[in-house]
């Protein structure tokens, strides 16, 4: 082989080489992945989702607390009423935002375990794989249980809201010592209705704020250098 084609044959191997790596950074760069940034936004939607539920607990008990004072020691009925009104009209408005954050929260999570699913498929080790694979399904068994407690609220909640409802419908009809004695059952009983409606919420809550700590849960940064000690005067 004389130098000119010596030469040929290196600068085609320089290439193929080159061709090689330039694949090689092109595959690697397909498989970058951000699907903890779904992660991050769906655990902010969860703690919001769990601010939500606690606020209109609050609101809740606003509510009962306003019920109680009319129906139990009605001194000034037309102004205790209307407290009263406008606590149902705020646990209203709470209840509804609660339900938009757990819809939000729900589409967030989907998207977040289909695309860990597409990308633990892109996956050669098993071994890695298979930890993925068992990670995500401990992760999505959490959020399941997370919107299961969601539909338990959900139903413990409707009766209710609908008792409160009707309780201020007959007092804005008939707003009398005799109409404040007709409720006082139903008002007695939607304080017992509360009570497990409370414990479900409360569950709830927790739930949703162990796992949005789960789902972006990173290392805090170390700590700065502690200062070097002062030396002494002499």
């Amino acid at each position: 082989m004389n130098a000119t084609q010596t030469m040929k044959t290196s600068k085609f191997r320089i290439l193929g080489v080159g061709s090689m790596f330039a694949a090689l950074l092109l595959a690697g760069a397909g498989c970058t992945t951000t699907n903890y940034q779904t992660g991050v936004a769906t655990s902010k939607d969860i703690q919001i989702t769990a601010d939500q539920v606690e606020r209109a607990r609050g609101r809740l008990d606003v509510a009962l607390a306003a019920l109680n004072v009319l129906v139990n020691n009605p001194t000034n009925m037309p102004a205790q009423y209307a407290t009263f009104t406008g606590a149902v009209a705020d646990l209203q408005t709470s209840a509804k935002g609660v339900a938009t954050k757990i819809n939000s929260m729900r589409t967030k999570g989907t998207e977040y375990f289909k695309n860990w699913d597409e990308q633990a498929a892109q996956i050669q080790n098993e071994h890695i794989k298979s930890r993925s694979v068992a990670r995500k399904q401990e992760m999505q068994n959490r959020f399941t249980k997370i919107t299961m407690s969601s539909t338990a609220l959900g139903d413990s909640y409707r009766p209710l809201m609908s008792d409160l409802q009707d309780i201020q419908t007959a007092l804005g009809t008939d707003l009398t010592v005799g109409g404040i004695s007709a409720v006082q059952d139903d008002a007695k009983k939607a304080n017992q209705d509360a009570v497990p409606l409370r414990k479900v919420g409360d569950d709830l809550v927790a739930q949703l704020k162990d796992l949005s700590t789960a789902m972006a849960d990173f290392a805090p940064p170390p700590a700065p250098p502690a200062p070097p000690a002062a030396t002494a005067s002499k």
